[in-house]
């Protein structure tokens, strides 16, 4: 009889249990990059539809979990072909995020694109806006407190506020920390504007009905001498087709007329979309915008929840909140707020005219375009505002 020692059996059990772990190991984690690699694909290639799109709000996420997945089957190196093939399908994908994520890479100022939303400005070199947008996150967000105290500090030019609810608007009209921003437009849409500059030619268009999530509000103002536009609006969130179309055809709206708008002009809010969706790629060239966040890192604003650690965000969120720039304007500065009780963080731009010598004659907003019943200017909203 065959009589086998306690130590030779254990060595044996542990053999044949790291061999059964490491294969299933192996096995998720192919499953895991070839879901990764799909997942790539589909946002970056499938129709510009619902559901597809929603992969591509997570590209910098699929580019840091393939790149973690890549590290670990090079230290365990593939024991077949097919594990092999993985790996390299895995290493093109991982390149197509890192490709779509450069636009966004903090890099030294002499390998930076010229473009004028991301060329780095002296901050004393003119007249510059500086813009402050949140997501107040509506009834569910009482800490209004926070939100004063940070405007109080940064002392912005303009205050644009989403999901914006009577409960918020009462508190900030009352506000004596808010006697220097006397220009104000609030009570439509869940929308609220506060200026210390005159706001001019103000306009609210909307896509179905003047409701929250279809409404988007024009206004006018200068920075020194040169006109400027800006456009606050908070899209729907895209969780079903219904909503991704309102999102499609509000941003065609805004495009469509950009005529009405300064060459000089901005487009600002919650956009419930990232940088790399189709919607938000195909609005940059139809508007001729910028992205203020090129070149200044992937700067993720929502989700922001209590149970998180203050490290989440950048790591999970997604970068949902804007400031679009045209190309008469330079981006000198842009950051997130810490957190004031919203589950989204506040987008902090300031951003100056650019010089130029073939100067555009612009045409006031509305000149030589008849507005519709929906598109009528809006006095009655601009509270505060001095004529």
């Amino acid at each position: 009889m065959w009589m086998i020692s306690p130590v030779a059996l254990a060595g044996l059990v542990i053999k044949f249990l790291g061999r059964s772990i490491g294969g299933v190991i192996g096995f998720l984690m192919g499953m895991l990059m070839l879901a990764l690699c799909a997942l790539t694909l589909t946002g970056r290639f499938a129709p510009p539809q619902w559901p597809y799109d929603l992969a591509n709000h997570f590209v910098a996420q699929m580019a840091a979990c393939q790149a973690l997945a890549l590290l670990i089957t090079l230290f365990r190196r593939p024991s077949t072909f097919l594990g092999w093939i993985i790996a390299a399908l895995t290493l093109g994908c991982f390149a197509l995020n890192l490709i779509r994520l450069a636009p966004y890479a903090p890099l030294p100022a002499y390998w930076q694109t010229p473009t004028p939303a991301a060329r780095p400005v002296a901050p004393s070199s003119g007249p510059t806006l500086s813009i402050l947008h949140l997501n107040a996150q509506g009834v569910r967000n009482q800490r209004m407190d926070l939100a004063l105290a940070y405007i109080r500090e940064r002392q912005p030019d303009i205050v644009a506020l989403s999901e914006f609810p009577a409960s918020w608007e009462k508190a900030f009209t009352d506000a004596p920390e808010l006697k220097s921003w006397p220009y104000r437009l609030v009570g439509r849409a869940q929308i609220g504007v506060f200026s210390k500059r005159p706001l001019r030619q103000v306009r609210y268009d909307f896509l179905n009905a003047p409701t929250a999530n279809q409404t988007w509000v024009q206004f006018e103002t200068k920075i020194g001498s040169e006109p400027v536009t800006l456009v606050v609006t908070h899209l729907p969130i895209p969780a079903i087709p219904e909503s991704f179309a309102r999102e499609r055809a509000i941003l065609s709206r805004i495009a469509a007329q950009r005529e009405r708008y300064r060459p000089a002009w901005l487009l600002v809010g919650d956009l419930n979309m990232t940088p790399w969706s189709c919607l938000f790629q195909a609005f940059l060239s139809q508007s001729g915008l910028r992205d203020s966040q090129e070149r200044r890192g992937v700067q993720a604003s929502w989700p922001v929840w209590p149970f998180l650690p203050a490290w989440a965000t950048p790591i999970l969120g997604v970068p949902i909140d804007h400031v679009l720039v045209s190309d008469r304007l330079a981006v000198v500065a842009r950051s997130l707020t810490p957190p004031v009780g919203s589950d989204h963080l506040g987008v902090w731009v300031v951003a100056r005219p650019i010089s130029s010598p073939d100067k555009i004659q612009s045409t006031r907003m509305g000149s030589g375009v008849r507005p519709s019943a929906a598109s009528r200017p809006v006095h009655a909203v601009n509270k505060g505002s001095k004529k």
